[in-house]
Order: structure tokens, then C-alpha cells, then sequence
């Protein structure tokens, strides 16, 4: 419930773009699909871009692909990328760049 109450409170201001950091990886399999599904209409209904992070390839495809979509970036973060401060900073600028450049997925 407390991850319901998370999507509602990120789409409240009509945002432009939604941070998604391993959003369902806590949840059991029931309810990580009916929020999925409850975050990819919602993201539909406000033609919200969202930039997700997940480890789940199924996630992915299903928000990514369940629906006309396109993938227009992928970043490859070594391990212990955040360990070194010079890889760490280059791969934010990297993120930075993309979404400056308008990567987006529709």
C-alpha cells in the first residue's frame, strides 16, 4: 500500500518526467503486477516519460514494450562503478547528456 500511495504522490503534479529506481523489486509478484500496471496507466493517461532502473528483464519489457515504445538509451554501469569517483561522475554526466538530448521513452 505504502508503494501505491508512493505513484499516486509521484503523478499528483502532472510531472513531466517520473524516477523509477527498482520501484517494485520489494513487492510480492501480485502486487508488483497490479502496480505496474496502475504506474504504466497512469504514465499513459499524462504522457509521462519515465527513466527506469530495474534488474527485472520482464519488468522492463512489460512497461517499456507492453505498449508503443521505444528504447532510446541504455547505460551499462560496471560493478563498484561508485566506488570510483571519476567512473561515478562520468556516468552521471552520461545520464545527464541523454536526457538533456531529449532520450526519452514514448
Amino acid at each position: 500500500m505504502r508503494q501505491r500511495v508512493n505513484i499516486a504522490r509521484a503523478f499528483a503534479p502532472s510531472p513531466e518526467l517520473v524516477l523509477l529506481d527498482e520501484a517494485f523489486s520489494a513487492l510480492d509478484d501480485v502486487t508488483a503486477t497490479r502496480l505496474r500496471q496502475d504506474f504504466k496507466t497512469l504514465a499513459q493517461a499524462q504522457s509521462t516519460t519515465f527513466l527506469i532502473v530495474t534488474h527485472s528483464i520482464d519488468e522492463a519489457i512489460f512497461l517499456l514494450f507492453g505498449a508503443p515504445a521505444h528504447l532510446t538509451a541504455e547505460i551499462t554501469v560496471p560493478p563498484h562503478a561508485f566506488e570510483d569517483r571519476a567512473l561515478s561522475d562520468q556516468i552521471k554526466d552520461e545520464v545527464r547528456t541523454l536526457i538533456a538530448a531529449g532520450a526519452r521513452v514514448h
